[in-house]
């Protein structure tokens, strides 16, 4: 046989966890160069993710801004129209002037009194 000796036990036990550590070594290698793209593909979509909720949120904000410019002239128009109706309830509640020229009537003389 091969093993002659006690020393050529040794090499061969030797050799066998050398083997077993080489493989262990590249499967360790193996698995960690797949995180490591896994976790490289979660960053690449999360920039994705981000810079689409950026874009929003920028879009968002342009169009806040140009609604804001047009609240001005809303507020404006708003205020008119407010006082054209406080204005038109102001004419309806003054009383009837008398025309000259023309009788009072007996309700009115009435009032008068």
């Amino acid at each position: 046989m091969f093993l002659t000796t006690s020393s050529d036990l040794i090499l061969l036990v030797g050799s066998i966890c050398l083997l077993l550590v080489t493989g262990f070594t590249c499967w360790l290698l193996y698995e960690a160069a797949r995180l490591l793209h896994q976790t490289n593909q979660l960053v690449e979509e999360t920039r994705e993710k981000i810079s689409a909720v950026e874009l929003l949120v920028k879009t968002v904000g342009e169009k806040i801004m140009n609604l804001s410019q047009y609240a001005g002239i809303f507020a404006e128009g708003g205020k008119k129209l407010l006082g054209y109706f406080e204005h038109k309830n102001d004419d309806d509640e003054k009383p009837m002037k008398r025309k000259k020229g023309k009788e009072p009537t007996l309700d009115e003389i009435e009032e008068g009194e």
